[in-house]
């Protein structure tokens, strides 16, 4: 999987001509919402200054982070398969 800098987002939406990005918020019990961008068949896996993968504690913060990318913000999708109910409410 390719990788792509959280500065880099609006660059490649504002690129002409290039295929729609599709965001993915990815929401994981153990690490928290990961953001994926596809890109014409290829995913990108958004990534911090260290080139780590970013990880943000609540789905809030993430939202605060793709409303500065509004290409992006209205057609994010949310994939809860690696979210596990805590044990508590299950």
């Amino acid at each position: 999987m390719k990788t792509i800098s959280l500065q880099e987002l609006n660059a490649v939406c504002d690129q002409v001509g290039m295929e729609p990005a599709a965001p993915r918020v990815i929401a994981d019990s153990r690490t928290g919402y990961a953001l994926l961008l596809e890109v014409g068949g290829e995913r990108y896996e958004v990534t911090g200054h260290d080139g780590e993968q970013l990880h943000f504690r609540t789905i809030e913060h993430l939202l605060d982070v793709l409303i500065d990318v509004p290409e992006l913000v209205r057609v994010a999708r949310l994939d809860f398969s690696c979210w596990l109910p805590t044990p508590r409410y299950s």
